[in-house]
């Protein structure tokens, strides 16, 4: 019988090992700076340093075994090699379960930290199915970061080579064993390389998503440098839009229309977000829009002021607005927002609104891709607002509830929700009174977020456009005032100045929703310079001159004491409509709108629109809640603006009602 060659192939087990531990270490590096660029490491990073660390012990087990005759016969081994082999051999098994294991566990602790934050259904039972099962490629992390369909691709086909790299383990250990030629200290060596390389490869899988922060320039660059080079015109496969208009819808490709990479993105991302309704409106002068948070109360009154103004004011204005407007607006801050410190006409730079106003602020402290704290629910159009420009994302702040929106979990939501963010964090913006809550926020709650903003070195943005838009509340004895960012010295929280800064406009307290004229207020000069470029070529003079009349009118004490009674009758004569007829509905004493439960019986999305086109039906708008990012558990409810003339606030509570009895039968 011809004896088996004193081969060795233990240095397959050194190459194949080393080669993959060194790339997982490179990738789990990278993870830990990414991490580190916008949150602090969290449990999963240190399980997954753990798993490195017990990687590389199976690693060095693994060399000691090969340098005690591992990967040779038996039959040429001195006894006492053969033990020890075999003995280091046991060892760096178990190590290498160990950091298998970690890996995984690992992977289940970022289904965790999305299960925390996300308000998809579907993604959660994944999630929750994912962890379970405990896959080597976590697929649902990678779809929840929307990274591009190679890197998903890609990802994937190296989860399906872990499991590809298990089977050839068992098999080839099986047949080596079988085989009569063939003993331990050979075939263990092709078991603990494949073993090896599927726990390495499994540890830069787990890794990967969390790279997005160092990714995503890499690939906006590319994307850029592709676009500019015009690689890829010819492409068959192009994104394609529907452009609206008054018959057919035409479809068009993004390629065919001459837009930059960041025109695309806007046509076929941000515009297919809108409500056709919005994008192409048509009025039925039967129907009552209570959907549009507008005060309408006081109207009349307003537009009077502003007629003979029109007709003999118009002229140019300066650089970064109406030197006149300016010393108005200072003076409105002064009067009604009780600021902490006297405010100037250069601390105020004049924008076409309150958005664009938002939009400039965002434009000039993030960069493309970066992420702002917003507290769910909130605003949709911010949604828009901040992609469309900025191409800034906003970060949901999920609460457990609508009344700990304002309670003491609030800042550890925002905590969570900062370290758990998929990128990196630049601002938290508040809409304060909040929207669509109906709520001013607390001057504790204001100054911990100015010390979270300090500790994180965020800006903290507050959206006042409703902070003259409080009243009387007969759901409230004593109900809180609202309480500007302006009005608490920042100093005193540690937090410096210059991260604070406040929206305001006229469209909602005073009525002037079309007259798209607000301000940025702040401390922060170079800032309030670059925010107001645009002042000169995007505020209109006529908007000015209007703006300019209001303010400086005698009446406008009147006025805003006129539209508090008046918002108070019209939030009376709804929420007691609603208690009349069995209506849940969340109290509040600012803002135009109430959110209430119209569709007390949907206990999904696909039922809340049900019951929105039955209002529609029946003539009266209002806005879904889901609009708003509410939590699953919060489908049925909606927003109804209550600031409306009498007779058509009546006659939209008429209809709600008739349509909630039908939902209710």
């Amino acid at each position: 019988m011809q004896r088996t060659p004193d081969v060795s192939i233990g240095y397959r087990l050194e190459v194949g090992t080393t080669v993959t531990f060194i790339c997982a270490c490179i990738v789990v590096s990278l993870r830990g700076v990414a991490r580190s660029i916008y949150a602090k490491l969290s449990w999963d990073d240190y399980l997954m340093l753990f798993a490195v660390v017990q990687a590389l012990i199976a690693t060095v087990f693994d060399y000691l075994a090969v340098n005690h005759g591992l990967g040779r016969h038996l039959i040429y081994l001195q006894k006492t090699a053969a033990v020890q082999a075999m003995y280091y051999d046991l060892l760096s098994q178990v190590f290498c379960i160990n950091a298998l294991s970690c890996a995984k566990i690992s992977i289940c602790l970022s289904y965790l930290r999305i299960l925390k934050g996300t308000r998809h259904s579907v993604l959660r039972v994944t999630c929750y199915l994912t962890a379970f099962l405990v896959f080597a490629v976590n697929t649902v992390v990678i779809i929840s970061f929307r990274t591009n369909k190679l890197l998903l691709c890609g990802l994937m086909g190296l989860g399906v080579i872990t499991g590809v790299f298990a089977t050839i383990r068992t098999i080839e250990s099986g047949l080596g064993l079988k085989n009569g030629t063939s003993d331990a200290s050979y075939t263990t060596v092709m078991g603990l390389m494949w073993a090896g390389m599927e726990r390495n490869i499994a540890m830069m899988i787990a890794s990967v998503p969390a790279l997005r922060p160092l990714t995503t320039p890499l690939a906006r660059w590319t994307s850029q440098t592709i676009s500019y080079l015009g690689v890829g015109s010819s492409s068959k496969t192009q994104q394609t839009y529907e452009l609206g208009g008054s018959g057919a819808s035409q479809r068009k490709s993004v390629s065919n229309v001459l837009l930059s990479t960041r025109g695309g993105l806007n046509l076929t991302q941000v515009l297919a977000r809108i409500p056709p309704q919005l994008l192409n409106p048509i009025e039925r002068r039967d129907e009552i829009d209570l959907s549009m948070a507008e005060n309408r109360v006081i109207r009349a009154e307003v537009l009077q002021l502003a007629r003979s103004a029109i007709e003999t004011s118009l002229r140019s204005q300066g650089f970064f607005g109406d030197a006149g407007l300016l010393e108005l607006l200072a003076g409105v801050f002064q009067n009604h927002f009780r600021p902490y410190a006297s405010v100037h006409p250069d601390h105020i730079a004049v924008t076409a609104g309150a958005a664009a106003g938002l939009d400039a602020l965002l434009y000039n402290i993030c960069n493309p891709g970066d992420g702002v704290l917003v507290p769910c629910p909130y605003w949709n159009g911010y949604d828009a607002l901040f992609t469309l420009h900025s191409e800034v994302r906003p970060v949901g702040v999920v609460l457990p509830s609508f009344e700990e929106s304002f309670g003491p979990g609030f800042l550890a939501a925002l905590d969570d929700s900062y370290r758990h963010a998929p990128g990196p964090i630049k601002a938290l913006v508040l809409a304060n009174p909040h929207n669509p809550l109906g709520r001013p926020y607390s001057q504790s709650i204001l100054e911990q977020c100015m010390s979270f903003c300090q500790a994180r070195n965020l800006h903290l943005i507050s959206d006042e456009v409703f902070g003259l838009s409080h009243f009387p509340s007969p759901d409230f004895q004593a109900p809180p005032p609202f309480t500007s960012c302006l009005s608490i010295d920042p100093n005193t929280v540690g937090c410096d100045p210059a991260r604070v800064h406040v929206v305001w406009s006229m469209s909602k307290d005073l009525a002037a929703s079309g007259v798209r004229l607000g301000c940025v207020v702040t401390r922060n000069r170079p800032l309030r310079n670059v925010v107001g470029l645009v002042a000169s070529v995007h505020v209109s003079g006529l908007s000015t001159v209007f703006a300019k009349e209001v303010l400086a009118s005698s009446q406008l004490p009147d006025l805003l004491a006129r539209s508090a009674t008046r918002l108070a009758d019209a939030y009376t004569t709804l929420t007691t409509a609603f208690r009349a007829a069995g209506i849940e509905y969340f109290p509040c004493h600012a803002t135009v709108f109430v959110l209430a439960r119209l569709a007390p019986q949907a206990t999904s999305w696909d039922e809340e629109m049900l019951a929105l086109h039955a209002y529609r039906q029946a003539g009266v708008v209002v806005v879904p809640g889901r609009a708003y990012h509410l939590s699953d558990g919060q489908a049925g409810w909606m927003r109804v603006t209550f600031a409306m003339e009498a007779e058509a606030l009546a006659e939209g509570i008429r209809r709600i009602e008739r349509v909630y009895r039908t939902l209710m039968a």
